[in-house]
């Protein structure tokens, strides 16, 4: 994942949409084509990756956040 540095940092700043995490993290997507960048992270004091991965389906969750179409 580390190629997609960028990716990851541009789904936190600019995300598609924010779900709710299961244990208080929040969760970013953004629609890369036919897939999802899904990147889970905690709101720290300096912030807090914790995972990123690609998939082409999404789990429904709690909607926290949705940009505007």
């Amino acid at each position: 994942m580390a190629f997609l540095l960028e990716g990851v940092l541009n789904t936190i700043a600019a995300p598609d949409i924010i779900f709710k995490g299961d244990f208080g993290e929040s969760i970013s997507v953004k629609k890369i084509n036919d897939k999802y960048l899904v990147v889970p992270y905690r709101e720290e004091k300096n912030g807090f990756i914790i995972t990123a991965y690609i998939t082409k389906k999404l789990r429904g969750r709690e909607i926290i956040w949705e940009a505007k179409k």
